[in-house]
């Protein structure tokens, strides 16, 4: 089952009752488990990365918002160079706090488990660790998307008013 756009934790299914007890995981579920464990891992690595990268554009664009309204000579430049800088932000917000990590098992599902052998516990919970990896590539997907899409308003931005200083049609009374 994968989740929707904030969701933090994905379910598991319910074993069998009695499972326990009358049944065996299969030799290779501890491979299995630490391979998409290890994928999992790498998931939250970049979703860290990214978080890092938020962080910092949020804390530049703002001062850089500060910096360009100050500085900006006319209204319209002040109105439109301001309402792009407040986009990126807005678009880096958005990736920073609505595109969230999934993680599987929840604790509290796996200490509900407890009494069953490891094995037998990953063999439960690999469908839902997988299930996470797949809603994972999506949700980087888009945190990378939105933040590179401020990151290009923000250029352009830069680039728009590079230009213009540079051929002097800033000069234009507005």
């Amino acid at each position: 089952m994968t989740g929707r756009l904030g969701e933090g934790v994905l379910a598991v299914s319910e074993p069998s009752p009695g499972s326990a007890q009358s049944w065996s995981a299969p030799p290779g579920i501890d491979l299995a488990w630490d391979v998409a464990r290890q994928k999992l891992t790498t998931q939250r690595d970049q979703f860290k990365a990214l978080d890092t990268k938020a962080e910092a554009l949020i804390v530049l664009l703002s001062a850089g918002l500060g910096a360009y309204v100050a500085v900006a000579k006319t209204v319209y430049e002040r109105v439109v160079g301001g309402a792009g800088l407040i986009s990126a932000i807005a678009l880096v917000i958005v990736a920073y706090t609505l595109v969230r990590f999934a993680d599987a098992p929840s604790a509290s599902v796996f200490a509900d488990y407890s009494g069953y052998p490891p094995s037998q516990m990953k063999l439960f919970f690999i469908n839902a660790v997988l299930d996470a990896i797949g809603a994972n590539r999506q949700r980087l997907r888009w945190r990378a998307l939105l933040t590179n899409s401020a990151l290009s308003i923000t250029a352009a931005l830069g680039l728009a008013v590079v230009i213009i200083r540079a051929s002097g049609i800033d000069n234009r009374g507005l």
